[in-house]
């Protein structure tokens, strides 16, 4: 009977130990839980911070090797320019060249010599400029490639006189463009007459914008008008110093400023730095000509390819195409190269090392070195630095430069 009762006395003792033997082994298992997460998460942690130092590195060391593309463009640009001093000397005949006034065209300075004019790209005079031609990096618009401090770049010119002065554009080319983009082709009829004020709106408006007087155009806006919206701004009465300032001007929608689907915008057609009134189409983006010459995106693609192969002649081809057009814009038509470029360049090195920067710059020899007019530093993947986002259907991919 004792040994019994000391058996059954005994029992709930070793159920207790087995219990708090278990709950020990419970909380052992909960800190090894809690110190297998703060590990993991400790770690994560280490792994991203060290990733984004190693990305640091990689992005600061492809913006250096964008920046070094960039002065290697800049720099055989001003080889070329030692070699041959009367490079841009072709835009100084026509610096004095008033677009709101027709007698500054006559029929002599229209006589051009298609030869000088053309003023072929290096690229095209390999024995002039000797075996390293190909390596050259000119104004042609066109991606150059090369390798720099274990990473590449690719590096482009985009000649401002390829585009249309925005300061010295008249009235007949303003309309001419805005109603291309607004109403679509040559529209000289069938347009209504909403559609024809609406293109008035943005034509003289940008007209008064311009002018230094306040003497409104028919459909223009003076300061009377800025000063009445909800959120008043002055009217500049005075040149444009960015083609952005256009979104300040009345009726210039995002819309029309930017683009929609297939329609380009005005940002990719203007430019501040072409100071004549002349377009140079041997350096012409598609956008550009697209409206100049009413074409859908594949038939500038065309022209772009033209000019490549054949660029001897070019002008004079463009000009007689531009009789079926608009007689008045033959005229205004010309080659050459101007001292003005948009230079941009992207850089990369590893997977994840990217980076892009531009400038608008000054190339001839009228000041000591090359002068920068503008500096986009870092500038947005998608971004082209001539003011539009796909130009020439040429944009670069990370992978590709």
């Amino acid at each position: 009977m004792g040994a019994l009762c000391s058996r059954g006395r005994s029992r709930p003792r070793r159920r207790r130990g087995q219990s708090e033997r278990g709950v020990a082994l419970l909380l052992v298992l909960w800190i090894f839980v809690v110190l297998f997460v703060v590990v993991l998460d400790f770690a994560s942690s280490m792994r991203d911070d060290g990733l984004a130092t190693a990305n640091f590195a990689d992005e600061t060391r492809a913006y250096y090797i964008a920046l070094g593309g960039l002065n290697r463009a800049v720099y055989d640009v001003l080889v070329q320019l030692e070699e041959d001093p009367d490079a841009f000397s072709a835009d100084d005949e026509y610096e004095d060249y008033d677009p709101e006034s027709e007698d500054d065209l006559d029929d002599e300075e229209d006589e051009l010599d298609l030869e000088d004019d053309e003023d072929l790209d290096e690229e095209d005079k390999g024995d002039e400029y000797g075996d390293d031609v190909e390596d050259r990096i000119s104004s042609d618009g066109q991606w150059h490639r090369g390798d720099l401090g274990g990473g590449s770049f690719a590096v482009r010119m985009l000649d401002e006189s390829g585009k249309i002065s925005l300061n010295r554009a008249n009235e007949a080319l303003l309309t001419r463009i805005v109603r291309r983009l607004l109403v679509g082709g040559n529209a000289t009829e069938g347009v209504s007459v909403a559609e024809e004020r609406e293109v008035e709106i943005v034509v003289h408006s940008i007209l008064d914008w311009r002018d230094p007087d306040d003497m409104e155009h028919l459909n223009g806006a003076e300061g009377d008008y800025y000063a009445s919206l909800p959120h008043p701004y002055p009217i500049k009465d005075g040149p444009f110093d960015s083609v952005d300032e256009l979104l300040l001007v009345r009726g210039v929608t995002a819309d029309l400023f930017y683009g929609t689907g297939d329609v380009v915008g005005l940002e990719s057609l203007f430019s501040v730095f072409n100071r004549s009134g002349w377009i140079n189409v041997m350096r012409a983006p598609a956008s550009v000509l697209r409206v100049l010459f009413d074409l859908d995106e594949a038939g500038a693609e065309e022209l772009i390819a033209e000019r490549e192969e054949s660029p001897f002649g070019f002008v004079g081809r463009m000009r007689e195409m531009m009789l079926a057009v608009d007689p008045e814009l033959v005229r205004r038509l010309r080659g050459g190269r101007s001292s003005m470029a948009t230079v941009e360049a992207h850089g990369t090195i590893g997977e994840r090392g990217v980076a892009r920067v531009a400038a608008v710059v000054d190339l001839s020899d009228s000041f000591d070195g090359p002068r920068i007019f503008r500096w986009f530093d870092r500038v947005p993947a998608g971004w082209d630095a001539g003011g539009t986002r796909s130009l020439d259907g040429q944009g670069v991919e990370d992978g590709d430069v």
